[in-house]
């Protein structure tokens, strides 16, 4: 959980991310499904992310690390054995992801700051919200915002042209 200043008076923002929650699809595309074009490659996250693959691959999602640890964790892929599938490493990645992203509701709520359910997300992958949203609990609003660091700091600086 990270408190942060927005640079507007006394507003500040909790924040409780997941590190290259996206990059992780794409590196497993890139590794694991090069000969999949994007299109197959989400049509087959939003199937795994509706209905997961069974096996005994567990994924540690922290492939760019932690930033909140002063011991930075490293990603991790166990349980995996000669009959292990592409697939399941997948699907083990999604619902890493998923749970990690579950995880940070209750986080959030211990600081009695009240929470929007109105969520934003930027940068990855836009499909993404269907795997991050799947575990929370009662209905929120997702939207995509290209750029979102440099169209904050042109609101916050007004001198700017963005």
């Amino acid at each position: 959980l990270l408190t942060r200043a927005i640079g507007v008076g006394r507003r500040w923002l909790q924040v409780a991310t997941l590190a290259a929650a996206g990059s992780s699809l794409t590196w497993a595309q890139r590794n694991f499904f090069a000969d999949m074009n994007e299109k197959q490659f989400y049509r087959l996250i939003d199937d795994l992310a509706k209905k997961p693959a069974k096996s005994s691959i567990r994924f540690e999602p922290y492939l760019a690390g932690d930033r909140t640890d002063l011991e930075q964790r490293t990603a991790a892929l166990t349980g995996l054995t000669l009959a292990s599938t592409r697939e399941q490493i997948l699907s083990a990645i999604i619902e890493a992801l998923a749970e990690a992203s579950a995880r940070r509701i209750p986080l959030l709520k211990q600081t009695g700051t009240p929470m929007s359910r109105q969520v934003m997300l930027s940068g990855g992958l836009k499909s993404l919200s269907k795997i991050l949203h799947r575990d929370w609990p009662g209905k929120w609003q997702f939207k995509h915002e290209d750029e979102a660091t440099l169209r904050g700091l042109a609101k916050v600086d007004p001198r700017s042209s963005l």
